[in-house]
């Protein structure tokens, strides 16, 4: 009786606006997926329950945010979901700014399912990147990614350090997609683009019809 309702509100939830520019998130992303959504190519409808499992992650970053505000580690509400500076590139909230000893760091919460939890060595590059671009545009040097298991709540966290380089091959690679969407010019799908992106990606069979490397 209700499910049906949920189901509902959850697929108009789901309804993309259109793009008015790139966010941090987005670094980790194929660059043809990115254009795809912006130039409104049809997609796969994603199932209710999917949203729901990404709507449920989103109260990872208010839950762990406010302990943190309790604890007197993150000094007040401002410092909880921070707007990047304005820029003419990318647009993003880092999930909080702590300070320790001191010194301020960038916070990003994720939550990862068990399986994942329990293989995770070493933090997510497209995590990293996405960090990386908020150490940059605050002009912070340090960040923590702190996942959480949605099976259990244990809690695994990595530092991360500013990496010049790798924030020139991120701010490049946003600078070559807005040129090409705006050229509309379709991106090639890079090398560091796992199949199992691909077979998840809403876009597939469009980019099926272009030419992907792992359906020719």
């Amino acid at each position: 009786m209700l499910k049906e309702h949920i189901d509902s509100y959850y697929k108009k939830r789901n309804v993309e606006k259109d793009r008015k520019g790139f966010y941090a998130t987005d670094s980790g992303q194929c660059p043809r997926r990115i254009y795809f959504s912006f130039k409104k190519y049809p997609k796969l409808e994603v199932e209710p329950r999917i949203l729901r499992v990404f709507h449920n992650g989103d109260f990872v970053h208010t839950r762990l945010g406010g302990a943190l505000v309790e604890e007197g580690v993150i000094k007040s509400e401002k410092d909880i979901e921070v707007p990047i500076p304005e820029n003419d590139l990318i647009r993003g909230r880092a999930d909080a700014i702590v300070e320790i000893n001191g010194e301020k760091v960038v916070v990003d919460f994720k939550s990862v399912n068990g399986v994942k939890f329990r293989t995770l060595e070493a933090p997510e590059i497209e995590h990293v990147k996405q960090v990386m671009i908020y150490m940059h545009f605050f002009n912070i040097k340090k960040g923590l990614l702190v996942y959480e298991c949605k099976n259990t709540q244990d809690i695994k966290e990595f530092e991360i350090k500013y990496d010049e380089n790798l924030v020139k091959e991120i701010l490049e690679f946003f600078r070559v997609l807005r040129y090409q969407i705006e050229n509309n010019q379709i991106p090639d799908v890079p090398d560091w683009v796992e199949q199992w992106r691909c077979d998840y990606c809403p876009y597939l069979e469009e980019c099926k019809k272009i030419g992907n490397p792992y359906y020719s």
